[in-house]
């Protein structure tokens, strides 16, 4: 994976950084970006996202002092008035983000091992599709 700059809104880096909500396409566009991982359903996205925002804030230190987005309560001219905001605090409406670090991106677990994190075992049913029933 190239280790080039790419452009993201500032909405999107929110909503990776501080849980704005957005919706799917750009949220799996940064994740896949950022860490090389696919993401074709929300679950993907488990145990990609921390690593995701902590490389963000890394990268763009002022982030960390964006505050904690409130409850919107679905309201979504309020979800951008306050991604507005933020953007006339920070003074950018978009930031260049380079990828994970190749040893980052190694240490994001397999697919099955991030979902288990989230989801206990014991409510993990395996279908044996070989059987004949």
């Amino acid at each position: 994976m190239p280790d080039q700059a790419k452009e993201f809104d500032l909405y999107t880096i929110l909503a990776i950084t501080h849980h704005l909500p957005i919706t799917a396409r750009p949220y799996r566009d940064i994740l896949e970006y950022l860490s090389g991982v696919p993401i074709p359903a929300p679950t993907h996205a488990l145990g990609v996202v921390e690593p995701c925002a902590e490389w963000l804030i890394e990268q763009h230190p002022p982030l960390r002092d964006v505050p904690a987005v409130p409850d919107f309560q679905g309201d979504e001219a309020a979800m951008d008035n306050w991604a507005d905001e933020q953007k006339a605090r920070l003074g950018v409406s978009e930031l260049a983000v380079r990828p994970l670090p190749e040893q980052r991106r190694r240490a994001i677990p397999p697919y099955m091992e991030r979902l288990l994190d989230h989801i206990p075992p014991s409510k993990v049913y395996v279908a044996n599709l070989d059987e004949d029933q």
